[in-house]
């Protein structure tokens, strides 16, 4: 009976220690989900920094092969100028859709992360509730509790 008593509560501290465990490594998957994103978002700003830097160049070009030929008024010009924009623009909406797409992948790695770690913890309780269950007597002392019910 003491031997039983000792299990159940080595099983009771186990658990215990699981699940600080579990919350640590949980914790740690958030601080990691965090920095995933810094750096998606620095990298975007990078990216979106580097389509208007390319933009300001290709307008500069155009303007000065513009003004060297006579052109500056021309609406091949406008029109060069005005496309380039247009492109830019559906680059950057494009960097923001893939921002957006990469924040919702890493919320559903934590999420997947966070739920495995929960089914983790409830089979841990599964066990110790089975191992109270074995040392109490187990199948065995359930059948004879429910066959004296019926007898009576």
């Amino acid at each position: 009976m003491a031997l039983q008593a000792a299990a159940a509560v080595f099983s009771v501290y186990s658990y215990g220690q699981q699940q600080r465990s579990a919350k640590a490594a949980q914790a740690a998957q958030t601080r990691q989900f965090q920095a995933s994103e810094q750096k998606a978002e620095i990298q975007n700003v990078r990216r979106i920094r580097s389509q208007i830097r390319q933009n300001r160049l290709a307008s500069g070009q155009m303007l000065n092969v513009g003004a060297q030929m006579g052109g500056l008024g021309s609406s091949t010009l406008a029109g060069g100028l005005s496309s380039l924009r247009a492109q830019t623009s559906g680059n950057l909406g494009y960097l923001t859709d893939i921002a957006a797409a990469n924040t919702k992948i890493g919320q559903a790695g934590l999420q997947a992360a966070t739920s495995m770690s929960d089914a983790a913890l409830y089979g841990q309780v599964g066990d110790i509730g089975m191992t109270i269950f074995g040392q109490t007597g187990g199948y065995q002392k359930a059948a004879e509790l429910f066959s004296k019910k019926e007898e009576a």
